[in-house]
Order: structure tokens, then C-alpha cells, then sequence
């Protein structure tokens, strides 16, 4: 029980990062082109 909530958890974690890296890829576009204007 304790080892199936561990991977929960960690799958979790790589969702959030995986989520964070695209929501700052699309922010460093959003101020590229602000930049560039």
C-alpha cells in the first residue's frame, strides 16, 4: 500500500515538472516576443 502511494507521488512530481518546463517554455516565448517588438 505504502509502495503503490510512493509512485503515485512520484508520477505526480514528474506531471507537475513536466507541466512547469511547458508553462515556462511558453513564457520565455511570450517575453521573446515582447523583447523583439
Amino acid at each position: 500500500m505504502i509502495g503503490s502511494i510512493s509512485i503515485q507521488l512520484e508520477l505526480a512530481l514528474v506531471l507537475v515538472e513536466g507541466r512547469s518546463k511547458t508553462a515556462r517554455s511558453e513564457c520565455d516565448d511570450l517575453w521573446f516576443e515582447f523583447l523583439t517588438i
